[in-house]
């Protein structure tokens, strides 16, 4: 009796993989049994069919006679082989989807009787259901076809009814036929497949698992890639309503030549490359469906076009969405491939090209997104040509990158960019509008291209710079969108749009100009920022107050350093406008456009610093400008109407023109300065808390209108420097003045008050005798006039009348004309006792016109302060006296016209007061001064002790004691007439005292008895003497004294006042000494000395008059003013070495007219000036004789100067010495004549003039400024050589800056510029531009010292002398050669160069073996160094830097020098022979630094040395190397040398060209002699080279010679050459890299790959010497050159039979378990697998397994599955034996991980066996012997690419396993059991394939194995009964032990040459440990399910897996 059982599928799986479950189908077993089916040429399953039947079941009256049935057969599975090329077509013939199989009948229960009685009888129709066929036909390897087609007439059945049916009569249900039912049909290719025709299957699958070529259209439902290329050279349609895919499930390569209607997707991450072919017409070719799914799902590459073919492109439409790991525009020659994306889909992937500036990426329209970066940047970066987006209603999304030549936004739609844009241009081709996210940038500009203005939008999400300009003029973009909160977004270039609109709160930053609006789209929005200079925004910034800016920022808020100009075209609105400057050094300015105005608060971010201009029109600024904390640095207005509408805060508010500033708000600042004659309006209630001053050089000028009550809190104005006016008090107002005020006049303009806290000078001027004028200051000072006597002012308070205790001191400088003068006293008036009266003082020679009373009777004080003065009206009153009135001061005349009422009178000084009325007084005192009392003197005494007193020289009595106590003075004054005398000599003191001008008629004092003094000129009157005067002592007070004629006098005193000599004639003899600071008029010169005793008092001498006399100051240095009204002559020495004057002034009167101006002449003495300053007024002119020198005794170390710059003339006659600064730098002399022939000027400090001009062949010597020890420069101007031969000579650390700002140099070519010391010489020097000739020759160098050329020197050639020992550095260029006069150094700075046009040799020498030159890095040489005459002493090339420095310098000429270094023993320089180099002298290449020989001939005519850690490179060609003796040759490099010293030390390196083969030297080095003894190898570190060849290079006689060796000196076989290198050590490789090395150094032409293989190991690319990354690189290339050394092809064949007689032992088991009580299955009766009563069996078993090996040592690991089935036929025997054939039929695939990792092999296994088990009552026996042929095709990576082979494999195995059940009563079984396996496998040799070029293929010998196996372990398993099923658990643990071989070494041989190497293999796993765990069950009568798990371990844990097994059995 024969049964029919399922199959057992076995399975393996990796460590932490998941179980798979496969079910096998008996049927499928036993076809694969009997073999599949083989279908003709054309049709295939024919043979799926359905055979039809019927069953019935009638037991009632009414039944169911038939019901039709089917059934299905056919094999739809089936494999074609033909490799003819004939067609295909899938022919089933009918199927049954669904049929009746039993009819049950049920109990009527139902009420269905019909009205003809009759009941119905109820059946139920039973059914089955089985879905179409899925047929599959698969393509062997190699097969073809020519079309492939589907029959789609099917024909089939199906069951119309199913369920219960209610039958009256006998019926008969039969099956429905349909026909054209969509069954499947799939292909499956195995590889190398070719459809010539077309493919239609219509649903179908084509699984493509190796690769395929379809020539014709092809339709299916959907297309599996598993190999690795497939071309489909027609149409692709992937049928809809199906996956309609193509899916990669491996990383495979599908080539499309037209268009494809389908989605594209990836079974993983990174699977699959497409590759849209194009041609050379770029055809058009589409995708409909989407390429990938998602971000994890997507394929590896989307080429464009053919990678590599330049004649072909493409243009690619895609209809569906893209996820792609790569996209690459391929592009052809000429043309770019394109890549149009489809309206509304996205992209996922890097899109590149593979060619810069080629490709086009065009997104169609709707919503698309590129998620990938476009094109690539950074060096070698390639950018697409175009990117197209933005069509018209679309939004095109950038997600990365994009780099691009062009960004076209081709219509109205949107572009976002998500990432940086880098190309030429963003175009707008229409108004679209560019997105760009925050955080990313727009390198390129920005066009509008559509030839309309105002087009397309730009909008900055975030913060972004823009790069490139925005928009052009008349193609302007329409808007800018930026400033989003928290973003910055920077232009760097012109922007040019109609409106940058402010979005958000963000920043805007501008560092160029803006051609547009800025708008702000909400209240107080946006920061926009402008940075540079000359920056310009030409359109409004804001639109009101409603829609302004946040903040606008003149200048970077966030870099300190980048300040800005910025002009605005139009009004600005802003919240805040902020100039950020540069610190304190450069401040940022905002200049407000003629006619516009700004709305915003204006500050500034530091203190001082920041200017805002109003340029003009009528212009508002609203907000407040400025902080205290931070007011700007200046405020420019006034040209038209400027208004401030709040608070002003700046450094200065600077009026520019005669327009108005309106101040409606405060103004706080250093100063408001006008620098025109404009007018500042403050508004009432507004203060100004700064000073006001006058700019214009020109006094009285700008107008001050304070239109209310008004605080003004700083100075205004300065003297000389006054306003014009200012107006003030105003009806009901109060206006006061803090501090001074300077004005021409003060206009109270109404009834009110001003208020002056300090000093006023200028007048006040009221009309109509209105105002009231408060001074509050306890000490202050009205210089002007108060009121007029047309217009007198109101009230004139001293003290405050309205704050009580507010006492003041006025000075009045002027006239007062006033109604009332009022003194408002303390009167303890703040009740703490004190009392204080206030005091007017009327300044010298001004009048009262007022009356004068005091608050409080008994207070008050007036006093007059000196000159001529009138009191016009009543001072004091009857019972309200003053307490004091006081007169007489010094030289003055003071006049009191009406009556006075005083407590006191008395005289201050030694000035005159006449009392022309009534004086009421209780005492009056004549002290020292003069008191004339006109009219009647009521007092109780008059005293007179020194002082002076006049009585009644008009009329009147004198009531009073008239007393002399001492050497008193006698006042007279009208009336006397004669001469006055004194008793005694010298005694007796003369005042000159009046009310008007006085005047002596008589002599005074005699010759014999002069008086003791003689007084004039006080209280500031005019004193005059018409005769003689004599006197011990004249003593000139403050006022003006007139000497008509003669003067004779020991001394004149000279006060503070001034003293006119002979005016109408006579001289003056006396030595004249200052007391004061007054003044001495000589109009006809002086015999005397002047001694200004150390006060600043002024001698003024009258045009063409001199001084015979010295002028010395005696006191204090730098006192004392001489003024020389003109021209005039200086006979004698001013000043000493010790005390200098203060000033010697020229032309003080501008009344020069001869040439020489002031001379100063000389003597044989000498003639020396010594001043603080020497100034030259009036554009003078000061004429120094030969010898005559001036000296500077101020601390400033001035000496001469001009009151305005570039007037005044110097002139020097011949030499002179200058001690002090001449000029300065903000006022320069005109014009210095210097430098007569033979003649020497020399300056000792600064000079600051427009021109020094030389009027001979003389020499100027500029010393420069040493006062501060360091550094200065010499002079600030233009120097005119005048085109003399002059000379020009720079001091000793005297800078030299030359150009604008500094020194310039005209008609200078034949002049000499000498440095005589130090210098650094900043700006170009020479080269005949505009100011800056070209010398004639320089001279620089001198002993010691140094002089630093910063930048180009001009000279003419062979004229730049270094005239020492010195040193020059040239930081710049030198054009022009180099002449060294002595032995001098030169230092040329990295890069620069000494360059000459026509002399032949750019550096000589004087005298040879003299002169050093250090080139500090690199530079050009124009010719060679020195000559063969003339040698220099040294050249050193790379003389600076550290060891961080690396220089590289070319040499093309010859050096002669007597040393040549290179390096400086630090540093790294190279220098490189780019031609033959002779050094003509010694050569000397020191540490760290190379001398590169290259192929050059390098000859050194004495001495070479290389330095210890020195390097010297030669190139040398393995021809120009030789076997027998040394050599030297072209075109490899030699150095010839008279003698070589060599350190030990040294390096040397070798450049190989070609390859060595062999063994050889070459002569490197030839010499006369050799001192040390070099022997230097690469192991050693002496010798690098760029070759893994040994170099060894030694001393040989005279020579340094170089042996090239591949033995390490013998130190190892030539063999080992490759091995010892790399240092990989015992390797498997080691064999390969042997016969390797041995053909490389036998083989003379070297083929192929193996010779590219020598070629790559041996040389060092890119580098000299053996690095890491070389060596990984040499071992890579050694593991590549060996078979696969894991035994994975052995593993896997011995894998493959083990599953097979795995699979026969579970059979063996199977049978045991059913026919014992391991397994008893309920019900069961007759089938049972493996009862004795079933002699017979056949069994089929799917099985497949999947394993990892991990690597060990060098061995690396691998993945193997195997699939397979086994089919066996059994028989029991009587006896109970079971014998059986098998035969099995497995795949296994193995895949190498680790290095080997790509690598893979393909084994087919069939196996035929025979087996036997026996039972002895509880013990078994099962044996098993097999025989296993094996055929592997394999691919190996190898260092020429891919191999592959074919191998084949016999294997015979036995196995026997003994086992013994024990039970354990009724709960478990336990059975131990031992196994012993024997195994012997035969590989056959195969050869690798590859191409002709792949000679490193591989000859592999065959391979011979034995290898057994011992194994013990035990099962348990039990019976557990769960409802009417047995559930069988079973559990079971073993080992296995290998004995025999382990391993299986490869011997093999490259098919190129070489010797046959060995490989080792690794070993085997020799134990193996195995854990099982299953399960048993029933479910049902002729069913059952069998489950189990395995876990397997080998010993050292380098293999671990799992298995499991699932078997399901169906018997009948």
């Amino acid at each position: 009796m024969n049964s029919f059982r399922v199959m057992d599928t076995k399975f393996r799986i990796l460590k932490g993989g998941k179980i798979g479950l496969a079910c096998s189908i008996a049927l499928i077993g036993a076809m694969l049994i009997l073999g599949s089916t083989k279908a003709n040429a054309t049709d295939y399953f024919t043979d799926v069919n359905t055979t039809l039947g019927t069953v019935n079941n009638t037991t009632l009256t009414f039944g169911v006679t038939s019901a039709q049935t089917a059934t299905n057969a056919g094999t739809t599975s089936v494999t074609r082989t033909e490799t003819s090329a004939d067609s295909v077509v899938f022919n089933p013939t009918a199927w049954a989807t669904s049929s009746y199989t039993t009819v049950t009948d049920v109990v009527d229960v139902d009420d269905d009787i019909p009205a003809n009685g009759i009941d119905y009888s109820t059946y139920i129709l039973n059914t089955s259901n089985t879905a179409l066929p899925s047929l599959t036909l698969t393509f062997d390897v190699g097969a073809k076809a020519l079309n492939i087609s589907k029959i789609n007439n099917l024909t089939v059945y199906s069951a119309p009814t199913s369920g219960p049916v209610n039958v009256f009569a006998n019926t008969s249900y039969a099956l429905t036929q349909t026909f054209t039912a969509p069954y499947v049909a799939n292909l499956v290719f195995a590889g190398s497949n070719t459809v010539s025709g077309y493919t239609d299957i219509g649903n179908g699958n084509i699984q493509l698992n190796g690769s395929a070529i379809f020539t014709g259209q092809v339709i299916a439902g959907s297309v599996n890639v598993t190999a690795n290329t497939v071309l489909f050279n027609d149409t692709v349609n992937l049928s809809p309503g199906t996956t309609d895919e193509l899916k990669f499930i491996v990383d495979g390569n599908v080539f499309l030549n037209s268009n494809l209607t389908g989605n594209i997707t990836s079974g993983g991450d990174n699977l699959g490359t497409v590759t849209i072919l194009g041609d050379a017409s770029g055809k058009a070719q589409s995708i409909t469906g989407n390429i990938g799914s998602s971000g994890s799902s997507d394929i590896k590459v989307l080429n464009i076009g053919e990678s590599g073919v330049s004649t072909n492109y493409s243009t690619t439409t895609i209809n569906g969405n893209v996820f792609a790991n790569s996209t690459v525009l391929n592009n052809g020659a000429a043309n770019s491939s394109e890549l149009i994306l489809a309206s509304g889909k996205n992209i996922t992937s890097t899109i590149t090209t593979a060619d810069n500036g080629k490709g086009i990426l065009t997104l169609f329209g709707g919503t698309q997104t590129v998620t990938g970066q476009v094109g690539t940047g950074g060096v070698g970066g390639a950018s697409l040509a175009e990117v197209n987006a933005g069509a018209n209603g679309a939004t095109s999304t950038f997600a990365g990158d994009v780099y691009a030549t062009n960004l076209e936004v081709e219509g109205t739609g949107t572009v976002n960019l998500g990432g940086d844009f880098t190309g030429t241009a963003i175009r707008y081709n229409a108004d679209g509008t560019v997105i760009v996210a925050t955080g990313n940038d727009v390198n390129s500009a920005i066009t509008n291209n559509t030839g309309i203005d105002s087009q397309g939008t730009l909008t900055l999400n975030g913060s972004s710079t823009v790069t490139g300009q925005v928009g052009a003029s008349g193609a302007s973009l329409k808007e800018i969108n930026a400033g989003v909160a928290g973003s910055t977004s920077t232009f760097n270039s012109n922007v040019y749009v109609t409106n940058l609109n402010m979005t958000g709160t963000g920043t805007v930053i501008l560092n160029s100009d803006l051609t547009g609006n800025v708008v702000a789209t909400g209240n107080n929005q946006g920061i926009l920022t402008t940075t540079g200079l000359n920056k310009t925004i030409t359109g409004n910034i804001g639109s009101s107050t409603s829609l302004d800016l946040n903040t606008l920022n003149i200048g970077s808020d966030t870099d300190a350093t980048n300040y800005s100009i910025t002009t605005i075209n139009g009004n600005v609105f802003a919240n805040s406008t902020v100039l950020n400057n540069n610190g304190t050094t450069n401040s940022s300015e905002l200049i407000l456009a003629s006619g516009k105005n700004i709305t915003s608060t204006i500050t500034t971010a530091d203190a001082n610093m920041g200017i805002l201009t109003l340029a003009g029109g009528t212009q508002t600024v609203t907000g407040q400008v400025g902080t205290n904390a931070n007011k700007l640095a200046e405020i420019n207005s006034g040209n038209g109407i400027s208004t401030f509408a709040n608070d002003v805060y700046a450094t200065y508010l600077d009026v520019e023109g005669t327009g108005i500033v309106n101040l409606d708000g405060n103004f706080t600042g250093t100063a408001i300065r006008y620098n025109a004659d404009g007018t500042v309006i403050v508004a009432d209630t507004k203060n100004i808390d700064s000073a006001i001053e006058n700019n214009t050089g020109t006094d009285s000028q700008g107008t001050l209108t304070l239109e209310g009550s008004s605080t003004v809190s700083g100075t205004v104005g300065a003297l000389g420097a006054s306003l014009k006016a200012i107006n003030a008090g105003a009806n009901s107002s109060t206006s006061t003045f803090n501090s001074d005020v300077y004005v021409t006049n003060l206009n109270i303009t109404g009834s009110g008050t001003v208020i002056l806290n300090s000093d006023l000078t200028g007048n006040v001027v009221t009309t109509g005798n209105q105002g009231i004028l408060t001074t509050t200051g306890a000490t202050q000072t009205i210089t002007g006039n108060v009121g007029s006597l047309s217009s007198s002012v109101n009230t004139l308070n001293i003290g405050s009348d309205t704050v009580l205790g507010n006492y003041s001191t006025t000075t009045i400088n002027g006239n007062v004309f006033a109604t009332s003068t009022v003194l408002n006293n303390n009167n303890n008036d703040n009740s703490d006792g004190t009392t204080n009266s206030s005091e007017l003082i009327l300044a010298s020679g001004k009048n009262i016109t007022s009356t004068i009373t005091t608050a409080d009777a008994n207070m008050g004080i007036l006093t007059l302060a000196g000159g001529i003065q009138t009191v016009s009206e009543t001072v004091g009153g009857v019972g309200a006296s003053l307490e004091k009135v006081s007169s007489g001061a010094d030289f003055a005349t003071s006049t009191f016209v009406n009556d006075v009422y005083a407590n006191t009178v008395e005289n201050t000084g030694t000035g005159t007061t006449t009392f022309q009325d009534n004086v009421v007084a209780t005492n009056v005192n004549v002290n020292a001064g003069t008191s004339t009392f006109q009219d009647n003197l009521t007092a109780t005494t008059t005293t007179i002790s020194t002082g002076t007193g006049n009585f009644n020289t008009v009329s009147g009595t004198t009531t009073s004691n008239l007393q002399f106590t001492n050497n008193g003075t006698a006042n007279l004054n009208t009336g006397l007439t004669g001469n006055v005398t004194t008793t005694a000599d010298n005694k007796g003191t003369l005042n000159l005292v009046g009310s008007n001008n006085q005047t002596v008629t008589g002599q005074v004092g005699t010759n014999a008895n002069k008086l003791a003094e003689v007084n004039a000129g006080a209280n500031g009157a005019t004193s005059t003497f018409t005769g003689d005067v004599f006197a011990t002592d004249i003593t000139v007070g403050n006022g003006t004294v007139n000497f008509e004629d003669n003067v004779v006098a020991t001394t004149t005193t000279i006060g503070s006042g001034t003293a006119n000599f002979n005016t109408t004639g006579g001289t003056t003899t006396t030595d004249i000494v200052f007391s004061n600071t007054g003044t001495a008029n000589l109009l006809t010169g002086l015999t005397g000395d002047i001694n200004f005793a150390g006060k600043n008092a002024t001698v003024n001498i009258s045009d063409g008059m001199g001084i015979l006399g010295s002028v010395q100051t005696l006191a204090t240095n730098n006192t004392g003013i001489v003024n020389f009204k003109g021209d005039g002559t200086i006979s004698d020495s001013i000043g000493s070495n010790i005390y200098g004057i203060k000033e010697l002034n020229i032309n003080t009167s501008n009344e020069q007219n001869s040439t020489d101006g002031v001379l100063v002449t000389y003597d044989a003495l000498g003639r020396e000036l010594y001043a603080d300053v020497v100034s030259l007024r009036n554009n003078a002119t000061l004429t120094l004789a030969d010898g005559v020198d001036i000296i500077n005794t101020g601390s400033d170390n001035i000496i001469i100067t001009v009151d305005t710059t570039n007037t005044g003339t110097l002139t020097f006659q011949g030499t002179s010495n200058i001690e002090g600064e001449v000029g300065q730098s903000n006022k320069v002399l005109n014009t210095i004549n210097a430098g007569a022939t033979g003649k020497t000027v020399t300056f000792d400090d600064m000079v600051y003039a427009s021109t020094l001009k030389y009027s001979g062949a003389g020499k100027v010597v500029l010393n420069g400024d040493n006062s501060s020890n360091v550094s200065s420069e010499g002079m600030i101007g233009t120097i005119d050589f005048n085109d003399e031969v002059a000379t020009l000579a720079i001091g000793d650390d005297v800078n030299l800056t030359v150009g604008a700002g500094g020194t310039q140099f005209i008609n200078g070519n034949d002049a000499i510029l000498e440095f005589a010391g130090s210098s650094i010489i900043t700006g170009i020097l020479g080269g005949n531009t505009a100011g800056n000739s070209t010398f004639k020759e320089i001279h620089a160098g001198a002993t010691a010292e140094t002089v630093t050329f910063r930048n180009d020197v001009y000279v003419k050639e062979s004229t730049f002398h270094v005239n020492g020992t010195g040193t020059v550095n040239f930081q710049g260029n030198l054009i022009g050669s180099l002449i060294y006069d002595a032995d001098g150094v030169v230092n040329v700075s990295d890069g620069k160069n000494i360059v000459v046009s026509s002399a032949p040799v750019a550096v000589t020498t004087a005298t040879t073996n003299t002169g050093s030159l250090n080139f500090l890095g690199t530079t050009l040489l124009a010719t060679d160094i020195g000559t063969s005459t003339e040698r220099l002493k040294n050249v050193t090339f790379g003389s600076s830097g550290s060891a961080a420095n690396t220089y590289t310098q070319n040499l093309t000429k010859d050096i002669y020098a007597q040393n040549t270094y290179i390096g400086n023993g630090t540093n790294q320089t190279i220098l490189e022979m780019n031609d033959d180099i002779t050094f003509d002298g010694s050569l000397t290449v020191r540490a760290n630094s190379a001398l590169d020989v290259n192929t050059h001939d390098v000859t050194v005519t004495e001495n070479l040395a290389l330095a210890a850690n020195s390097l010297t490179g030669f190139k040398i060609y393995t021809s120009d190397i030789t076997s027998s003796g040394s050599s030297t040759g072209v075109p490899s490099g030699s150095i010839t040398t008279d003698t070589l010293t060599i350190d030990n030390n040294a390096i040397i390196k070798v450049n190989y060209v070609g390859t060595l083969y062999g063994a050889g030297s070459y002569n490197l080095i030839s010499a006369n002699s050799i001192t040390g003894t070099y022997y230097g190898t690469e192991a050693n570190g002496k010798v690098s080279d760029n070759s893994i060849i040994d170099s060894i290079i030694k001393v040989d006689g005279n020579n340094l010679i170089l042996f090239a060796d591949r033995t390490g000196g013998g130190s190892y076989a030539v063999e080992d050459l490759y091995i010892k290198k790399s240092e990989i050590g015992q390797h498997y490789s080691n064999g390969a890299s042997e016969a390797l090395a041995g053909y490389a150094y036998d083989t003379i032409v070297r083929e192929g790959a193996l010779g590219d293989v020598i070629t790559k190991i041996e040389e060092l690319d890119g580098g000299l010497y053996l690095t890491s990354e070389k060596k990984a690189q040499m071992v890579e290339m050694q593991k590549l050159l060996t078979p696969v050394a894991n035994n994975s092809s052995i593993q896997s064949s011995i894998t493959a039979s083990n599953l097979v007689l795995s699979t026969i032992k579970d059979r063996m088991a199977d049978m045991r378990v059913s026919s014992s009580t391991d397994f008893i299955p309920y019900g069961y009766s007759g089938y049972s697998s493996g009862t004795y009563t079933l002699n017979n069996s056949f069994w089929v078993k799917a099985m497949g397994s999947k394993a990892t090996q991990s690597k060990v040592q060098d061995y690396d690991g691998y993945e193997s599955t195997t699939v397979g089935f086994v089919a066996g036929l059994d028989r029991t025997l009587r006896s109970g034996a079971t014998i059986g054939l098998a035969v099995a039929q497995a795949n296994t695939k193995i895949d190498q991980t680790d290095f080997r990792s790509g690598d893979s092999s393909d084994t087919q296994s069939i196996q035929f066996s025979t087996y036997g088990s026996k039972e002895i009552g509880d013990t078994y026996v099962d044996g098993v012997l097999s025989y296993a042929k094996h055929s592997t095709d394999s691919t190996r990576r190898a260092n020429s690419g891919k191999l592959t082979s074919s191998s084949d494999a016999e294997q015979i195995s036995a196995k026997v396993e003994v086992g013994h059940r024990v039970y354990f009563e009724d709960l478990a079984t336990l059975t131990p059991f031992a196994s012993l396996e024997y195994g012997n496998l035969n590989q056959k040799g195969y050869t690798e394939k590859g191409t002709a070029y792949q000679n490193d293929a591989l000859k592999v010998d065959s391979v011979k194995m034995n290898k057994g196996t011992l194994g013990v372990g035990a099962k348990l398993t039990t019976n557990l009964n769960v409802g009417d099923n047995v559930v069988i658990p079973e559990f079971k643990l073993a080992a296995y032990n290998a004995i025999g071989d382990s391993n299986a070494d490869i011997k093999a041989q490259y098919t190129g040459g070489g010797n046959q190497f060995v490989t080792p293999t690794q070993e085997l796993n020799k134990t193996i440990y195995n854990a099982g765990l299953g399960v048993k069950t029933t479910l049902g009568e002729s069913t059952s399910l069998m489950l189990g798990v395995d876990y397997d371990r080998s010993k050292d844990g380098n293999f671990e897996g799992y298995s499991g097994n699932v078997s399901f059995r169906l018997s009948f």
